[in-house]
């Protein structure tokens, strides 16, 4: 499946939220990437960088200086694609009307593929699409999946990325 960096952005943010949440003993704490292929070669790393459940990046403010940027899925800093995947996970996981889960799924979720499958599954729920975002188009971190290749980030503005898996590393 190919998507856009917004796409991969908010699923990679979801993605995170979930192992931060000790609700769910099975995910909790687990370093999951999702994999791409980029080029012909297969990649992880990540969309977002977090500290605690807030997405952030760096940024040189109108002084020159270095600052922060900590965004949200609310209020000022809230970046609407991020926005969107939020909405649709709080729905899908308090079992609103309108979706078909009458429990959280994330609390029994242990299976790889199943996890990868309900992603994509809350991203088609979210609309989320290649909008404009403030979150810079890079994958963090980027490592090659047979570890001959370590970047600090790739670009990827306008681009379509095809996503191959997730993987958990254990670094």
């Amino acid at each position: 499946m190919n998507l856009s960096i917004q796409q991969l952005q908010s699923i990679d943010f979801i993605l995170k939220r979930i192992t931060l949440n000790s609700d769910y003993p099975l995910l909790y704490k687990k370093n999951l990437k999702l994999v791409v292929e980029i080029n012909d070669s297969y990649w992880y790393g990540d969309f977002v960088r977090m500290e605690g459940s807030k997405v952030f990046q760096y940024y040189i403010d109108n002084a020159g200086d270095v600052e922060v940027n900590n965004f949200s899925v609310t209020g000022s800093n809230a970046v609407p694609t991020l926005s969107k995947i939020w909405k649709a996970y709080t729905e899908a996981t308090k079992g609103s009307e309108g979706y078909h889960y009458f429990s959280n799924p994330f609390k029994s979720i242990s299976d790889l593929p199943l996890l990868f499958d309900t992603l994509l599954w809350l991203l088609s729920s979210s609309e989320v699409d290649n909008e404009d975002s403030s979150i810079f188009p890079y994958l963090h971190n980027a490592r090659k999946i047979d570890n001959t290749l370590e970047l600090p980030f790739i670009y990827l503005k306008d681009e379509l990325i095809k996503l191959i898996s997730i993987v958990e590393i254990n670094d």
